[in-house]
């Protein structure tokens, strides 16, 4: 709100320095003796879970293309090999059944229960109880505000 009403900036100066997550990572790997867990969200079997099984079956969803598409304008990829690379199995079949089975161990479901989950079909946020009349109110406020700085400038 502060940066629409105020027309405050938001520097990113993180942005300005080179970055690539894998020299980062081989770097931190010889110097800290960093061992990586694996793909990107990997960090955890609940993390992994979602965006490796249950974003792309449910809703569709492959974080892939973004990470991929991000390694390509830094420039640590190109586009062929992130091509390549999409093609490639991204849940491996051994892992997905030990972290499904942790899962539904965990949230105490029924394999059943978790498919009959997964075959629901999909519904809008919109349809749930939510906190949209807020961003909605904070609209109509700032278009007065802007309204009533544009009358006293002139």
């Amino acid at each position: 709100m502060n940066r629409r009403v105020y027309g405050l900036e938001y520097c990113t100066p993180l942005n300005f320095f080179g970055y690539s997550r894998f020299t980062a990572l081989t770097e931190l790997k010889k110097v800290c003796g960093y061992e990586a867990y694996g793909d990107k969200h990997d960090e955890n079997i609940f993390t992994r879970f979602y965006q490796k099984y249950m974003l792309p079956v449910k809703f569709g969803v492959d974080k892939r293309k973004a990470n991929y598409s991000n390694y390509i304008r830094a420039g640590v990829w190109s586009r062929e090999h992130a091509l390549t690379e999409i093609t490639k199995t991204f849940y491996n079949p051994e892992q997905y059944q030990v972290d499904r089975k942790h899962i539904l161990r965990v949230l105490d479901w029924s394999d059943s229960f978790f498919d009959f989950v997964m075959s629901l079909p999909l519904r809008n946020h919109e349809a749930f109880s939510n906190s949209q009349w807020i961003y909605t109110l904070e609209k109509s406020v700032i278009k007065i505000i802007h309204t009533v700085r544009n009358k006293l400038a002139y």
